[in-house]
């Protein structure tokens, strides 16, 4: 295991026999590659196709059509599940061999740089977005990802 979570749920879950290492291990590699992600096209098309006022962006659903302020940008027709076990069988990446590391501000990374590098790449080359409110991307779920 790349990296270590103390916090209390975790202690909790394994005091409780519910804690799967390699479980936690492999969601915190995801949940890298989606940090990774940040200062790509995903942030740059969140901007785009939301408004802000007094502090708050607000954007219409794809799905439902409501403005609201709780906002997702949501992977459209390719799903982020689809992209990464792309790029990762692309570039002979096992899952588990991924290193990721905590930031100072508690954010999950990808410890190589290169890696990181390349999937922001891979990803931003064939992903599509679409804003969608926070009941709509819930309904449709982040298929186990």
């Amino acid at each position: 295991m790349c990296i270590r979570d103390s916090s209390w749920i975790l202690c909790i879950r394994n005091l409780y026999g519910k804690y799967n290492a390699d479980a936690n291990n492999e969601a915190n590699i995801k949940q890298a590659f989606r940090n990774e992600l940040q200062g790509g096209c995903k942030t740059q098309y969140y901007y785009e196709n939301t408004t802000r006022s007094n502090g708050v962006a607000t954007g219409i659903c794809a799905e439902c059509g409501d403005h609201m302020s709780n906002i997702h940008v949501d992977h459209f027709e390719n799903p982020f599940k689809n992209i990464l076990t792309s790029f990762l069988n692309d570039n002979n990446i096992n899952m588990n061999d991924v290193c990721v590391y905590e930031t100072t501000k508690r954010q999950i990374r990808l410890k190589c740089e290169d890696t990181a590098a390349k999937w922001l790449e891979y990803h931003d080359s064939i992903a599509i977005y679409r804003i969608l409110c926070g009941t709509c991307n819930v309904r449709n779920g982040a298929y186990k990802y």
